[in-house]
């Protein structure tokens, strides 16, 4: 394995503590970036760890070691334990196939006409 594989996992990445969807003006804030590994960042997905109160936060590095990446962690551990987090890529594939299968249809559709 490459170092930075051991150090960061299998695909190291960078995250969003507080997501993006919810906190667009921390979207770019290096304050509210961490490195993870593929895997977690799937897993962590839209969850905030602030429960709710982001825009109250003033992200300081207090905050966010003892607050929001412990809180961050917990949940990914969360998932993983109960496996949670892979019930997404069944219902996602569904929806790929059909949308596959949608976009043959027209294909054909097209090419007959």
């Amino acid at each position: 394995m490459r170092e930075a594989d051991q150090t960061f996992g299998i695909a190291g990445t960078g995250d969003r503590l507080l997501p993006k969807c919810d906190y667009p003006d921390l979207a770019e804030n290096v304050d509210n970036l961490v490195p993870a590994c593929a895997e977690c960042e799937h897993i962590k997905h839209y969850y905030d760890p602030s429960k709710g109160k982001g825009k109250e936060l003033v992200i300081t590095e207090k905050v966010r070691r003892l607050s929001l990446i412990p809180e961050a962690k917990r949940e990914i551990d969360r998932r993983k334990t109960t496996n949670d987090w892979k019930k997404e890529f069944d219902s996602a594939k569904h929806l790929f196939d059909d949308a596959v299968e949608e976009y043959r249809k027209c294909r054909e559709s097209a090419a007959a006409a």
